[in-house]
């Protein structure tokens, strides 16, 4: 569980394993992205995100990556009403079969 400050002097939990989901959808969505996993560590109250992507064939990681941040991470970082969602991004290329010449 995620602990959220709602601002009006109460405090919420948001289920992690629900947050991880997100992550992994909007992850997921991303164009060469083929296959994201998520983990959440860290304290609820200082929660950090482990992410693991499997990228296409020829896909751009540094593009990939930036938009992770700028886009993904920023969005779960803002949704949950975190200051900071400190992150750990493992990439990976798929395995892909070489063209045959015949």
């Amino acid at each position: 569980q995620v602990l959220v400050d709602s601002e009006d002097g109460a405090a919420a939990r948001l289920d992690g394993r629900t947050l991880e989901d997100v992550i992994e959808e909007e992850a997921q969505a991303l164009d060469g992205v083929s296959r994201a996993q998520v983990r959440l560590t860290g304290r609820r109250t200082a929660p950090a995100a482990r992410v693991r992507l499997l990228l296409e064939p020829h896909a751009d990681p540094e593009r990939i990556l930036g938009q992770l941040s700028r886009e993904t991470l920023a969005h779960a970082r803002d949704s949950a009403g975190l200051d900071r969602l400190p992150s750990k991004v493992r990439l990976r290329e798929a395995r892909h079969r070489a063209d045959r010449v015949a």
